[in-house]
């Protein structure tokens, strides 16, 4: 069985959608290569929809270096459109947070998530 996350990576790999060296990682990495979308469960995670199927939440979370603010902030809408048009038909994107600087990894980066609905019981 393979998780939502890593379809979902795939699919964003296919969809053309992104500019060539934007890196996906399907789940939390300690070091990351920007621009890159990493994808890691949300809060909460998965619970019960209608009809006993399974609601899934991620973030997608685009970042890109946090060096030059105003085009990174471009560079993740751009990033951030091509995640809501590149979804397969069992994701939804619900909403995107606001740009953070964050400096988790030890590195600045400009950070934006896009939060993700997968229902498993529609495929």
């Amino acid at each position: 069985m393979t998780i939502p996350s890593e379809g979902l990576a795939t699919a964003l790999e296919a969809s053309g959608g992104l500019s060539d060296g934007v890196s996906i990682y399907p789940g939390p990495a300690p070091q990351i290569v920007a621009p890159a979308i990493v994808i890691r469960p949300a809060e909460p995670w998965i619970e019960q929809d209608t009809y006993c199927k399974g609601l899934e939440r991620y973030h997608a979370i685009a970042v890109v270096s946090a060096s030059t603010p105003r085009d990174g902030v471009d560079e993740l809408y751009t990033i951030i459109r091509a995640i809501q048009d590149a979804l397969p038909p069992t994701w939804d994107w619900e909403t995107v947070g606001q740009p953070v600087i964050d400096e988790s990894t030890g590195t600045a980066f400009l950070a934006a998530p896009v939060r993700l609905l997968y229902r498993n019981g529609e495929d």
